[in-house]
């Protein structure tokens, strides 16, 4: 009796173990099928990570490629003459011809040709290339041996030249306020990151007759030369004209498109009151005061907050220019 209890149970132990064997086995197979799901995971991830490579890499050679044949013109196809547009600390801009065509010519100095100034001005020539917008100045090309010729179109003039001339009624300043709006928005949305203009003034801002009430239709220019203009200064150097600057434009590091959006309320008050920006933020400030049209007066104010993230985007401002009344 005792030798059939002591089988039993030696069978129940041996049942027991076996148990314990096959729940070890179940943990082992878990633990070795947790490993392959954990090595899968990690051979997608280096999957996506060379697909997400192969993508730069592919808008690399885009870019050279772009940079290498489409932008670039030979010089001898652009002819100068002898009338003048306008000149700046590093730039002059006369008319040109270039295949039969009036164009204006940015002939630009005081630019040392090295390696990395060269592929700045391909990289910028390469984004103003593929730049497309009613509002914005067409880029035409750019010549690359010696000092840089950039063309564009040609514009009738500018606008801190126009309010020289005249005053603008409110339905021209809306009309001009709208056009550098939607043109400087389409910069803030470009992919695969925003353009910064950093250079935002009524200089820059070109004119053209056309029929209707506006009389003008306006058109922003030098989109795709102000991080050139940085680039080829020694020091921290603030970009563009400083009567328009943003209070942070002094610092690259906190360069975003609110500072074109300051720059820009800039010639809505010059627009307004027809007389030059002030050359300090709290001067602008000021100024913006005298606006009489509060509707105005309201998007200019809140364009020159001091603070970039208070400001509105440039999205905002084509809506709130969209509900303005006269």
């Amino acid at each position: 009796m005792k030798s059939l209890e002591e089988k039993e149970r030696k069978l129940l132990e041996k049942e027991r173990e076996a148990q314990v064997f096959h729940q070890q086995l179940d943990q082992k197979e878990r633990e070795e099928a947790e490993k392959e799901q954990e090595i899968r995971r990690y051979c997608h991830q280096l999957q996506e990570k060379d697909r997400e490579h192969q993508v730069v890499l592919q808008e690399k050679d885009r870019e050279l490629h772009e940079s290498q044949d489409h932008w670039s013109i030979n010089k001898d196809e652009v002819t100068l003459t002898k009338e003048e547009l306008g000149r700046g600390s590093y730039a002059v801009v006369t008319v040109g011809i270039f295949r039969g065509l009036r164009v204006a010519v940015k002939s630009l100095h005081n630019i040392i040709i090295s390696d990395y100034n060269l592929g700045i001005f391909s990289r910028e020539m390469s984004i103003a290339l593929r730049v497309r917008h009613p509002n914005l100045v067409q880029f035409i090309g750019a010549t690359k041996v010696g000092n840089p010729l950039i063309l564009t179109e040609l514009m009738s003039t500018n606008l801190y030249k126009k309010l020289q001339e005249t005053e603008l009624a409110n339905e021209q300043i809306l009309s001009i306020a709208q056009d550098v709006a939607l043109g400087l928005n389409y910069l803030h949305l470009f992919k695969p990151q925003p353009i910064i203009h950093r250079d935002v003034s009524s200089p820059n801002v070109l004119l053209k007759p056309c029929s209707g009430a506006a009389g003008y239709e306006a058109k922003v220019a030098d989109y795709g030369t102000a991080k050139l203009q940085q680039g080829t200064s020694t020091g921290t150097v603030m970009p563009g004209n400083p009567a328009y600057a943003a209070p942070e434009a002094r610092d690259p590091d906190q360069h975003s498109p609110a500072m074109d959006v300051y720059s820009y309320s800039v010639p809505l008050m010059e627009m307004n009151l027809r007389c030059p920006p002030e050359m300090t933020t709290a001067d602008r400030a000021r100024q913006c005061g005298r606006v009489s049209w509060s509707d105005m007066k309201s998007l200019i104010q809140r364009g020159l907050n001091a603070k970039r993230n208070d400001r509105p985007t440039m999205a905002q401002v084509v809506e709130s220019l969209k509900r303005m009344k006269i």
